[in-house]
């Protein structure tokens, strides 16, 4: 429960940081979602991949604005800007698919690993570099 605490906590955030990483996420989420319907009109409503191809996309996608935040940020917070960018896209995926159900829930989840996952590995980084 600390390790939540500790992530979800905004003490010592750059605002400007969380909020860049949020409107990304917004941005290409919206994306994601509107290229994913172009290609369901265009193969007549059947995509075997779907659920797959969300997820990798919205792993990939807050995983690279994690990252990128976290190596703009360099300030030791770097997951936390990754979580709470990730926050948006689990907002907006929930948001459109929920009569999804469970694919719902598993993308927003996959998108909430993504943004730690690369707020984690930028914030290695930035440790390397200075030492």
């Amino acid at each position: 429960m600390n390790f939540l605490i500790k992530i979800l906590d905004p003490r010592g955030l750059k605002l400007w940081m969380v909020i860049l990483a949020l409107v990304l996420n917004l941005v290409l989420m919206g994306f994601l979602f509107m290229t994913a319907n172009s290609v369901l009109v265009q193969q007549g409503g059947e995509f075997a991949g779907l659920d797959t191809a969300l997820m990798l996309g919205a792993f990939m996608i807050t995983f690279l604005i994690g990252f990128v935040i976290a190596l703009l940020a360099n300030d030791r917070r770097g997951p936390n800007y990754g979580v709470y960018g990730a926050i948006g896209s689990f907002v907006m995926i929930t948001v459109i698919m929920v009569q999804s159900g469970l694919l719902a829930l598993l993308v927003g989840a996959i998108a909430l690993l993504g943004g730690y996952n690369g707020g984690m590995i930028g914030e290695r980084i930035n440790l390397n570099r200075k030492k």
